[in-house]
């Protein structure tokens, strides 16, 4: 989640990693803080190369730029062990994705001014607002904001049976600080792009836990419960930019086509719905994978679309929530919208 104002410290993780080999640290034993930064750069050195990439192009970016004869400065938020609750390599573990989604918000803002002011520092207007959507390591998508309304139109539009988790707080209540809202298209795109990071952090976490494997199938179990709080934020957000454009092409024309006839905003929605959708994916793959290697071992297995169960033991996977969503975006209203943003993606 992001908002005007952002979490500011001191910690910048450079390339090197002291500690290496921590992964094999108990899983509960508490780590100083020297200790759980390099565990964390080390998991996703080691099993999501995106996500290492994104921390790392972070770490080093300045918040302080020159454009022509302005000098733009902006805050950075730095500790990312600020959203790790529990620093032991468990914890590290279960709230990698956080720590990626909520450092995405900040590399959003950041990497979009250091892009302008290599590229074209001469011709940015001061007070213009970009985003930098980061796809993955070798693509980046620049947009300048339009003129916008608040996300907050949605809130009362949004029938009561598809009032899925994140319908509060990104829409209701309004909330001015808040850029999922006050962004309009813009800011629900960053929330996207931050939960398909995020969410893509914790698939690629599989790898781990296949290699450790405990008792009852508790590594799998635990592996899906973080993966499943997220992964359904891919179609959340989707039907809010769907619903987002049907309303302005409804009530704000003019706005509407002005938003069409921007192609680097459709390249970077379709460049995030195809990741994020690719994510999901995987994990739907490697859940079913996972079901029919426990049952080989004789354990009963039960996935019915609200739980995954081992041995009578389960975690909640909002399935029932994702298909929910999935039925609603296949209406004529939606794949005919969707067919005009394919026509003036970049």
């Amino acid at each position: 989640m992001k908002g005007i104002l952002k979490w500011c410290g001191g910690l910048a993780l450079g390339l090197a990693l002291p500690f290496s080999g921590l992964a094999q640290a108990g899983w509960d034993e508490a780590l100083t803080k020297e200790e759980a930064e390099a565990l964390l750069m080390e998991y996703l050195r080691d099993y999501s190369p995106d996500s290492y990439f994104l921390m790392q192009d972070h770490a080093q970016l300045p918040n302080r730029f020159t454009f022509d004869n302005s000098v733009m400065t902006m805050s950075k938020s730095d500790d990312y062990l600020f959203w790790i609750s529990q620093h032991t390599p468990e914890g590290l573990r279960e709230d990698l994705g956080t720590a990626v989604h909520e450092t995405n918000h900040d590399y959003t803002d950041l990497k979009a001014y250091q892009l302008i002011a290599e590229q074209m520092p001469d011709t940015y207007r001061f007070g213009s607002r970009y985003s930098a959507y980061y796809i993955n390591r070798t693509q980046q998508v620049l947009v300048e904001h339009r003129e916008v309304v608040s996300s907050h139109v949605l809130a009362r539009q949004i029938p009561e049976e598809l009032r899925t988790f994140r319908y509060r707080p990104y829409l209701a209540p309004a909330n001015p600080l808040l850029g999922a809202q006050k962004d309009g298209i813009y800011g629900l795109l960053d929330e996207w792009c931050s939960y398909m990071n995020g969410t893509r952090t914790q698939v690629d976490l599989y790898e781990y836990y296949a290699a450790h494997p405990r008792g009852a199938g508790v590594h799998y179990t635990t592996w899906i419960q973080n993966v499943a709080g997220t992964h359904f934020a891919y179609l959340e957000f989707k039907y809010f930019i769907m619903r987002y454009m049907l309303h302005l092409r409804q009530q704000e024309p003019a706005m509407y086509r002005n938003l069409l006839a921007q192609p680097t905003l459709w390249e970077a929605y379709f460049a995030i719905d195809e990741a994020f959708g690719a994510v999901v994916k995987e994990y739907y793959t490697k859940k079913a994978a996972i079901a029919e290697e426990l049952k080989a071992k004789g354990l009963r297995v039960d996935d019915d679309g609200e739980f995954f169960s081992v041995e009578m033991s389960g975690v909640g996977t909002y399935e029932d929530e994702y298909r929910k969503l999935e039925t609603e975006l296949a209406k004529p209203e939606y794949q005919e919208l969707l067919a005009t943003l394919q026509g003036v993606r970049g």
